[in-house]
């Protein structure tokens, strides 16, 4: 398997090559958090809100595997392990314990010396919370809670952005 290792530790499924490759933030992601930040774009219009559809769909893939090897990958501990857990109890209850704007302050961020060579080569199975549906129904569920799609662009950014300025 190959992946590729975001500024905060997270990883997604890299098709395109075997290595583990150590991303400073995924660009799209960049972009559309950009325009949503400087209100550039009309927020709610159906292309920005596709925008981040299509984007959640290419990095996260399959959610229940995304969510399977961010539970296994060692360098997910601490709050960004729980920020884990509280995004799959947003998708089960539709609350989270704190907003994703404050979850940024309280995630640990890799920096550019973290390291790639502890993701994990098998999935393994996490006992505990579940989902239910597929991927689609997941985000469609997402996007379909009040704030769902400034919910997901902020988790997006958190999960996949670039680290903040030190």
């Amino acid at each position: 398997m190959s992946f590729y290792v975001y500024p905060r530790h997270y990883t997604s499924r890299r098709f395109d090559g075997d290595e583990v490759v150590v991303s400073s933030g995924d660009e799209s992601v960049e972009m559309l958090f950009a325009s949503y930040l400087d209100r550039t774009v009309n927020i709610a219009s159906w292309d920005f809100r596709r925008g981040i559809l299509l984007h959640a769909k290419r990095l996260f893939g399959d959610l229940h595997e995304w969510f399977r090897l961010q539970m296994t990958n060692p360098n997910v501990i601490g709050y960004n392990r729980t920020f884990i857990l509280d995004t799959i109890e947003y998708l089960n209850t539709g609350t989270r314990q704190m907003s994703v704007t404050t979850w940024f302050d309280l995630i640990q961020e890799g920096g550019k010396g973290h390291s790639a060579n502890a993701v994990p080569t098998a999935l393994q199975g996490h006992k505990g919370e579940t989902l239910s549906a597929s991927s689609d129904e997941l985000l469609q569920k997402w996007v379909s809670m009040p704030n769902g799609f400034e919910d997901l662009l902020n988790t997006l950014q958190l999960l996949f952005g670039r680290a903040r300025a030190a």
